[in-house]
């Protein structure tokens, strides 16, 4: 199964043969969850903000609105169509600020959500993300899509996502 929820099964055998007269049934519901989340930011022209160096490119303005997107994907690397955070509570978010590492934290805003303040380590668990508040309604598809979300400050930032629960079960991603 290829994308993200929960389904029911209901199956039926009618004997033949040796079991002939003989008829059985039974049902259950399985849950399919994401393999991973996918966080991604892009300049207006849709080119990667994936820079990991000062002097590497594209440098984008601090301030100047950017597209994030976080998508639900499969063990193939497919967006889960049927994947919407449960409560808006559960999806997490976090922002290192990979340099400069002395300097002033700046906040990531994302509408509708909020602020995502940046910090200068990894995170260390799940109590280090914020809620990204974003409900089921702001995911069309398994993405979620923002395209006026701005950092306050300069610098290099990676970007986190997990959901701490998703049908009882973590998903999570590689920074950006």
């Amino acid at each position: 199964y290829a994308d993200a929820g929960e389904i029911g099964l209901v199956f039926t055998h009618f004997g033949s043969g040796a079991t002939s007269g003989l008829t059985v049934t039974g049902a259950d519901n399985l849950v399919f969850y994401p393999a991973a989340l996918s966080i991604s930011a892009t300049n207006a022209l849709g080119a990667n903000l994936d820079a990991t160096a000062a002097t590497a490119a594209p440098v984008h303005v601090a301030a100047e609105n950017f597209v994030l997107t976080i998508s639900a994907l499969n063990a193939a690397g497919v967006v889960t169509r049927g994947y919407r955070p449960q409560e808006v509570d559960r999806l997490l978010v976090y922002a290192e600020r990979t340099g400069p590492t002395a300097g002033l934290e700046g906040v990531i805003r994302v509408s509708p959500g909020g602020s995502i303040p940046t910090r200068l380590n990894p995170p260390s668990g799940p109590g280090d993300y914020v809620p990204a508040n974003l409900s089921a309604a702001d995911f069309v598809d398994g993405v979620f899509t923002n395209t006026a979300a701005y950092y306050t400050e300069v610098g290099l930032v990676s970007l986190y996502v997990m959901d701490l629960d998703y049908m009882g079960h973590v998903v999570s991603a590689s920074p950006l």
